[in-house]
């Protein structure tokens, strides 16, 4: 006989998946939404993709990009959304081409965003009004439409999914729940390896609630304070696991061209909503004015009902409120002096917290009974169809154009951002901030982009590529000569001579910012290695650190368990 939790467990991963695959239907009919990032995610995932398959577990330097110039991309982004549409996304479709796994990540981390709100649903309601609840989250217009849709941005979307898991953690710490200390400190740091803007929005949130439990729910200041301790704990714990990511990419922001994340449009200062300035996208900032507005009405609506179990209320609420806030010209001595809030760009990011506690609402004031549960299931099924369409749509009106989309998957343009310096500046000089220009440039003279070019001097050269991180290249050179390397310089680029361990002086090349090397007469054999900085290591270490803690921390858990048990 087939347990009733079988069942049930059946049917709640069944529910995801339908809701799931409804919202992106259109993606696997037509391709990927033509949104803001598509081009970039293309390329990024290409990359990433072929590096971890060729056995790099985490490739931080992307060889393929610019044309095969390279360059440091995921020393910055977030790499988990990548390693689960690498690993993950091809178990679904293994042979599928670039937009189709983007397609199959996307809908893995979707149904995931569903798994986390069921849980963190879970807690307040009933095994179906949480799951109608879950479904709601998955769609939910901001989530759905804007950021699968229009912006195809695919950290925030994974930081969508791992929110849920935290607010599910936190409550289950301060109620004692088994596991929950160990599931805070993964979730932080899954967060953190998703999209960092995203863990100081969540972190508005989550700070405030982890007081609320700390000051309400614990009776003497002993246990106020030990409560706080104990989440702060294990919120440290996480950020430990993921230092091997966060710690490099902020020691190495300053080498790279991030100045353009903040610069023109990209400022927090254009974004605020009704403060009455003119906005560098009017059609999306308007639709998000209205969600927002409508998210309100519902929540303060519903709030007469709410109010009778306070702990939910203030889930619901509070996210709101706080959004309201950041949204707004009331926070804007906060972002003007706030270095690290500026760091978010957009203050519109701030509607991933906004419709937070709408999907718990929704499934609170669900009339009882099971034909009210099944017609809620229904809208919430067909509303995934229509609100998948709507984001692809949205994404097709208010996108970039599919030219410049295949453009990027042809040659690999990336980031400007995260271009290093001394390749930055003069290929503004040369393009006038026009990637084109560069992909015309390039075209047009091949010569100036092949692997190797022997500038002067007579020599022959060929390169060998090990790993994204090192290279052997052989020099046969009649006279002294002078190469260029097609990888972008970067400081962390070193050469030596393989034969005597001499080190070789590089540097970047007037015109693009490329590796140059001088090298004698004779036969040479050349190392070029992406060395690990001492921030890489200790970032290691610090994550060595934190997981060991948490095998401690299951360990005592399960001992804990045992003894009870016996």
């Amino acid at each position: 006989m087939i347990h009733s939790d079988s069942i049930s467990n059946l049917r709640s991963s069944a529910w995801f998946i339908v809701i799931a695959a409804f919202a992106v239907l259109p993606a696997f009919l037509f391709g990927p939404p033509l949104g803001h990032s598509l081009a970039n995610n293309l390329v990024w995932l290409s990359s990433f993709d072929a590096g971890l398959w060729r056995g790099e577990v985490y490739p931080r330097w992307m060889p393929e990009l610019w044309f095969g110039a390279g360059a440091p991309d995921f020393y910055f982004y977030g790499p988990l959304p990548f390693w689960v549409t690498s690993t993950l996304g091809r178990g679904i479709c293994w042979t599928c081409d670039v937009p189709s796994l983007l397609n199959a990540g996307s809908f893995i981390i979707l149904a995931i965003s569903g798994l986390g709100y069921f849980l963190f649903a879970s807690r307040f309601l009933n095994l179906n009004r949480a799951l109608i609840a879950a479904g709601v989250y998955m769609i939910l217009p901001y989530h759905l439409m804007i950021d699968w849709g229009v912006r195809q941005a695919l950290g925030e979307l994974a930081a969508f999914s791992v929110f849920p898991f935290i607010a599910y953690f936190l409550i289950g710490l301060s109620r004692g729940k088994r596991w929950s200390s160990v599931g805070l400190a993964i979730s932080v740091a899954a967060l953190i390896l998703c999209h960092l803007p995203s863990v100081v929005i969540c972190a508005t949130v989550l700070v405030p609630m982890a007081l609320y439990y700390g000051f309400e729910k614990k009776q003497l200041p002993s246990e106020m304070f030990a409560f706080i301790g104990h989440a702060a704990f294990w919120a440290v714990v996480g950020l430990g696991i993921s230092a091997f990511y966060w710690l490099p990419a902020f020691g190495f922001l300053s080498s790279v061209s991030s100045q353009t994340l903040w610069q023109s449009a990209f400022n927090w200062s254009h974004w605020l909503f009704f403060d009455g300035q003119p906005e560098p996208n009017e059609a999306l900032t308007m639709l998000m004015k209205i969600w927002l507005i409508g998210v309100s009405i519902f929540i303060v609506v519903a709030f007469t009902r709410l109010r009778k179990n306070i702990e939910l209320a203030v889930w619901v609420t509070l996210p709101l409120l706080i959004a309201w806030v950041f949204l707004t010209p009331l926070s804007w001595p906060l972002w003007r002096y706030l270095p690290f809030l500026q760091a978010i760009q957009f203050p519109w990011r701030f509607m991933m917290i906004a419709e937070f506690g709408l999907p718990l609402a929704v499934g609170f004031l669900i009339p009882q009974g099971k034909r009210s549960v099944l017609a809620a299931g229904l809208v919430v099924a067909i509303f995934s169809v229509l609100s998948g369409f709507g984001g692809y749509q949205l994404g097709t009106i208010l996108g970039v154009p599919r030219s410049v989309v295949e453009g990027n998957v042809t040659d690999h343009l990336s980031a400007w951002e995260y271009l290093p310096k001394t390749a930055f500046d003069p290929i503004l000089k040369l393009t006038g901030g026009k990637r084109d220009a560069l992909r015309g440039d390039w075209t047009s003279n091949p010569g100036e982009v092949s692997q190797l070019a022997v500038v002067s001097g007579g020599a022959k050269a060929d390169a060998r590529f090990i790993s994204s991180r090192h290279w052997l290249i052989d020099v046969a050179a009649a006279t002294p000569a002078h190469i260029v390397f097609r990888q972008f310089y970067w400081k962390l680029w070193s050469a030596h001579d393989v034969a005597t361990g001499a080190e070789i002086k590089i540097s970047p090349e007037e015109k693009f910012g490329l590796i140059e090397f001088d090298v004698p007469a004779g036969n040479t054999n050349i190392a070029i290695d992406l060395d690990m900085h001492w921030s890489e290591k200790l970032g290691m270490a610090l994550s060595l650190v934190g997981m060991a803690i948490i095998v401690f921390g299951l360990w005592r858990q399960l001992t804990a368990h045992s003894k009870l048990v016996t």
